[in-house]
């Protein structure tokens, strides 16, 4: 008997938003067809509205979009999340544990295998293994033998090398090939979505420009002139708005249908069993050809390139087809071969600057590297006793105080420009000026031994001790200390030791405790909001713009990735893919750029670059 399936695990990625990872809520669709919740693309656009003033970059693709009148509320409602919500609702499943009378259906139709050997007998305990049975990896619970005779389970190492029976291959290849009929069909779709939405939005600023030009051509024009002469003016552009408003209906219903089940199919296709694909492909292959069959079926109202013909500026024609272009040349892959996990993020490593030593471009015990409001790269080598600058490629530009420091950490305080250096020899803050002037000193005869440091939004230094076994905010301006309290608590089994600290956009003090393989996160007043646990040696913390949580595991040789609130999301970076190796610090600029440096007893001295989700 067939079950329903379950849409909270099947299918869960497509209906996770890839800003917050949660289940969406209120999912808002741009006009590339990304979706994301709307308070995750507001607050997104809230990051980002200085460098795209007005405009609006997709988290996903990095299509530039221009922002409705009303803001990002104004993107149309997502219907292609409700519509996957019912087609997976719908979707027939066998069950993992299903009878076997459902597991002999699947094996009667294998026409092509060979009958003459049903069974092959196993290992030493002479345990039969049934041939028919054959499974995808992944599937969590073991098939059972379809022989009703002295039914076995089989060794699930065993169904996972399995191939699919051939049966279940064609009906694979069936499915992919009447979804590869709507991939061209979405992206045609979502080009010409492109074209309308900024049709729209160039003629309204247009009817804006050419209103307030007629008004300032009035000495005093009253408040009814000017809604007057507005009127008129939108007069003039609402054939054009009504058009393009209407086409967009039109093709975005019939994107929510398209896409709908070509993500469905795409998501069954991944993870299904052979099992799944045999009582699914009936229901799939119905919507896949009812969807195509629309598709050639229904002729667009207007031409492709609604431009012709149109009552517009030469110089408006020429803005909206250079937007289109820009569009329209950006990798298809981000729309329709797009990860199904949104937590899979674009990351690519832009550089990595390594090598042992004293010269130039050198390290020995690179302890931290941050970013500088420049773009600058500035890293504490920290036995060499000087902080090396580096360029956003990677490239050495030159050195600063070489000798008189020993610097643990090293960063730029926004609220002065100055260079706040965590001095090992010293044990105190030394504050220098860009031009590598001693300006003043923090913390003299207080630290035991400095160690994390970062600011909050007044610009005011949050240290690590942990020799002391204290957190402290101390005065930017003022040699004196604010507040402090104590690191340990009764979840501790070892004497902790805070390292690393970042503060987030809430001034929250986010703290590395590598002996408890711990992060804990407190208010600015020192109250224990939660703790983040079964990490390997955590070293290093940054966020990111939304707020995640990102931690160096030395020992686990990988960073992390958690929520705001301390739910884990994924591993972003690890050794298998980059190398990683003891990564020690982190630093995220609000660009995406991810500092890392690692360094061990045998590991290479290096900082490396990453863009992450770019």
């Amino acid at each position: 008997m067939a079950s329903k399936v379950n849409s909270v695990s099947f299918g869960d990625y497509l209906l996770t938003c890839s800003i917050c990872y949660e289940q969406f809520k209120n999912p808002k669709v741009l006009p590339c067809l990304h979706s994301f919740c709307l308070n995750c693309i507001t607050r997104h656009h809230e990051i980002y509205k200085f460098s795209n003033a007005g405009k609006l970059s997709c988290p996903t693709c990095r299509a530039i979009i221009p922002l409705p009148e009303n803001g990002t509320s104004g993107f149309p409602n997502d219907g292609v999340v409700n519509r996957v919500k019912q087609l997976l609702r719908s979707l027939p499943v066998v069950d993992f544990v299903s009878s076997i009378d459902n597991m002999q259906k699947l094996s009667n139709s294998v026409s092509d295998v060979d009958n003459t050997k049903e069974f092959e007998t196993g290992s030493d305990d002479k345990t039969p293994s049934c041939r028919r049975n054959y499974n995808r990896p992944g599937d969590v619970v073991p098939m059972i033998c379809c022989d009703t005779e002295g039914a076995t389970a089989m060794p699930k190492e065993l169904i996972q090398n399995l191939p699919d029976p051939p049966v279940v291959t064609k009906r694979r290849t069936a499915l992919r090939k009447e979804q590869s009929k709507l991939q061209s069909a979405i992206a045609h779709m979502r080009n010409k979505i492109l074209e309308l939405y900024n049709i729209q939005c160039y003629t309204k600023v247009l009817v804006e420009k050419e209103a307030l030009r007629k008004i300032n051509q009035f000495d005093k024009p009253g408040k009814k002139d000017m809604k007057k002469i507005r009127s008129k003016v939108s007069e003039k552009y609402s054939s054009v708005l009504i058009v393009v408003a209407n086409e967009q209906e039109l093709l975005y219903k019939k994107i929510v249908w398209v896409k709908s089940i070509y993500d469905v199919t795409e998501e069954v296709l991944e993870s299904a069993s052979s099992t799944q694909i045999m009582e699914m492909f009936e229901f799939l292959m119905r919507e896949l050809t009812k969807q195509s069959k629309l598709i050639h079926e229904e002729k667009p109202k207007c031409n492709v390139d609604l431009l012709h013909g149109m009552p517009l500026p030469r110089d408006l024609i020429i803005d909206v087809r250079k937007e289109i272009e820009s569009n329209r040349s950006m990798s298809m892959d981000t729309i329709i071969h797009s990860s199904r996990d949104p937590r899979k993020m674009g990351i690519r490593l832009v550089c990595k600057i390594s090598g042992y030593g004293k010269e130039p471009g050198k390290f020995d015990f690179p302890t931290h590297a941050t970013f500088m409001p420049n773009g600058d790269l500035l890293v504490s080598d920290k036995n060499n006793h000087r902080l090396q600058i580096f360029d956003s490629n990677g490239k050495f530009k030159h050195e600063m105080f070489d000798g008189i420091i020993k610097p643990r950490r090293a960063r730029v305080n926004p609220a002065d420009g100055n260079i706040y250096i965590s001095d090992e020899d010293s044990e105190c803050i030394k504050i220098f000026s860009q031009d590598g002037d001693l300006v003043g000193r923090v913390g003299d005869h207080y630290f035991i031994c400095v160690a994390g440091m970062d600011f909050d939004s007044n610009g005011n230094i949050v240290m690590t001790d942990p020799e002391k076994c204290h957190v402290s905010t101390h005065h930017h301006g003022r040699n004196s200390v604010l507040k402090s309290f104590l690191f340990r608590y009764l979840i501790d089994r070892k004497l902790p030791h805070p390292y690393y600290v970042c503060v987030n956009d809430d001034d929250q003090y986010i703290v590395s405790d590598t002996r408890n393989n711990r992060v804990k996160v407190f208010s600015c007043a020192g109250r224990l909001l939660f703790h983040i646990d079964k990490l390997n040696c955590p070293r290093g913390i940054t966020t990111d713009p939304y707020g995640n949580i990102l931690i160096a595991e030395g020992d686990g040789h990988c960073i992390s990735m958690y929520s705001p609130h301390g739910k884990f999301l994924q591993h972003l970076i690890d050794k298998r893919e980059f190398g990683l190796c003891y990564p020690l610090s982190l630093d995220m600029d609000k660009n995406g750029r991810l500092a890392v440096t690692q360094c061990g007893y045998t590991s290479p001295h290096e900082v490396m670059i990453f863009q992450i989700g770019g």
